[in-house]
């Protein structure tokens, strides 16, 4: 409000210190408020920086234990399926020689058939030695 000309100066300043003083007050007590508000957001800040790394460092730790997991499970199956094909060769190994023996028994009874054939051939007659040589081959 503004001071009339007609008061004297004495008075006039001490009204201007008065309204200066209350100026000032307001301003220091603005100035406060906003240190305290500054201080709560810059406190608020860490505490969420803080929160952020720690979810952060979580989070990579998650991850490297989900890797190392998918990687030993990896491993183990690979471990069991080379362990699978190894059981398989040495099963397919013994059937294949269980084959092969038995293709050598048919070789040789196949051999003692034609050696029966040829020796009752050569003892019989040859009207028998034609139905001999038939029963043997019809047999094999």
């Amino acid at each position: 409000m503004p001071t009339p000309v007609n008061v004297p100066v004495p008075m006039r300043l001490c009204h201007a210190l008065q309204v200066a003083t209350a100026v000032d007050g307001k301003l220091n007590k603005t100035v406060r408020r906003m240190q305290d508000d500054n201080a709560a957001l810059r406190k608020e800040t860490h505490d969420l920086l803080a929160e952020l790394e720690q979810l952060t460092l979580q989070m990579y730790e998650e991850h490297e234990a989900a890797l190392t997991a998918s990687r030993e499970a990896q491993a183990a199956q690979r471990s069991g399926l080379e362990g699978l094909g190894e059981t398989q060769r040495a099963t397919f190994d013994a059937q294949q020689a269980q084959i092969d023996a038995l293709g050598a028994v048919v070789r040789k009874q196949q051999r003692l058939t034609l050696a029966l054939t040829l020796t009752l051939t050569l003892t019989l007659t040859p009207t028998l030695t034609l139905t001999l040589t038939r029963c043997a081959s019809s047999r094999a």
